[in-house]
């Protein structure tokens, strides 16, 4: 098989070209649980590779080492036979600590399961503290079509000691981030409003990659028919504004292709998800990529080519040996089914 080279692995090499000085002065959290992480190393026979979040020190990515060849998944054999929904809780309970997680049934839903093109099964859950979804918290597992666990990666925001209960409610949020929107966009935000206002956790920080302090808040979705779409976060405590992430799709382009360049099946401001799940995976990933460059940059470096070009996947790629995908300086391009 060809070595996989994705727009994951480009972006890392382009970073490496990018002098991101937030990087060298980020304070980065201390690792949440060293004893934990050794103990998954020791039961998996030293297979196990696992890296931290930055901005909480919690445990975002673990995946067995394929050099390593004591054992086929992140659990004990015997666990392949129960269902990848039951191994998945298997794994959480045992391994609480290194997240963070301190109950599963309370703090983890489970929000969409699928199976792919290889028959391998995965898991998505989504983070609850008391009931309101954590901002960004999201958890993965991954198993192969044997119904072994090979990856468990995703966002966990540990250690939320706060009430949850507003001082504010719903249209005094939606109305500060509705004047925050005028103010910042004048006599162009006419018929702004909002469209829709969600009580959440809000962790001050998790995206940029620091430490901060999580704060219930209200996502507040502001927007017109035409040009303005801004997702506003307002404390729900003190009626602040938090962060502001700008939504409208003129700020990326992203296009989905199947088999060639010649059949589009997807552009920016059309329906999403489109459910097909390798396009829904595609689409997200772009956009993934695409933050995270303005993101580290502050805004001075956007898409792939550090000047906000189209962002481009061709999906069902016949020219590439399967299972793969790769990156040939214009677009993406992917197999059936490795999403």
């Amino acid at each position: 098989m060809k070595r996989i080279v994705s727009s994951s692995t480009f972006l890392i090499v382009a970073m490496g070209l990018i002098v991101l000085p937030s990087l060298a002065t980020a304070q980065t959290a201390a690792t949440l649980s060293p004893d934990g992480i050794q103990q998954l190393k020791t039961s998996t026979g030293g297979a196990a590779l696992v890296s931290t979040n930055w901005a909480t020190g919690a445990v975002r990515f673990v995946r067995l080492d394929n050099r390593v060849t004591t054992t086929e998944s992140l659990l004990p054999d015997a666990a392949k036979e129960a269902s990848p929904l039951t191994q998945s809780e298997m794994f959480f309970q045992q391994h609480r600590e290194i997240f963070g997680l301190r109950s599963y049934s309370q703090e983890l839903r489970l929000e969409k399961q699928h199976t792919d093109a290889r028959g391998g099964t995965h898991l998505t859950y989504r983070q609850y503290y008391q009931g309101v979804p954590v901002f960004g918290a999201e958890m993965k597992t991954h198993f192969d079509a044997d119904n072994n666990l090979k990856v468990v990666n995703g966002t966990f925001v540990p250690g939320i000691s706060l009430s949850t209960a507003p001082v504010w409610n719903t249209s005094a949020a939606s109305e500060r981030a509705v004047s925050h929107v005028q103010a910042q966009k004048g006599d162009s935000a006419k018929g702004v409003a909002a469209i829709e206002t969600q009580l959440i956790i809000f962790r001050e920080g998790l995206v940029k990659g620091v430490e901060g302090s999580s704060h219930l808040a209200y996502e507040v979705e502001v927007g017109n028919a035409l040009d303005i779409r801004e997702f506003v976060y307002v404390s729900a405590k003190t009626r602040k504004i938090l962060d502001q992430i700008t939504g409208i799709h003129e700020a990326i382009d992203r296009e989905i292709y199947e088999m060639d360049l010649d059949n589009l099946v997807w552009s920016e401001g059309d329906a999403f998800p489109t459910g097909n799940v390798d396009w829904d995976n595609e689409i997200d990933g772009a956009g993934e990529t695409y933050n995270l460059f303005s993101s580290m940059t502050a805004g001075a470096y956007l898409s792939w080519d550090g000047a906000d070009a189209a962002m481009l996947t061709v999906n069902n790629d016949p020219t590439i040996n399967c299972p793969n995908a790769n990156w040939n300086g214009v677009t993406t391009n992917y197999c059936t089914g490795v999403t």
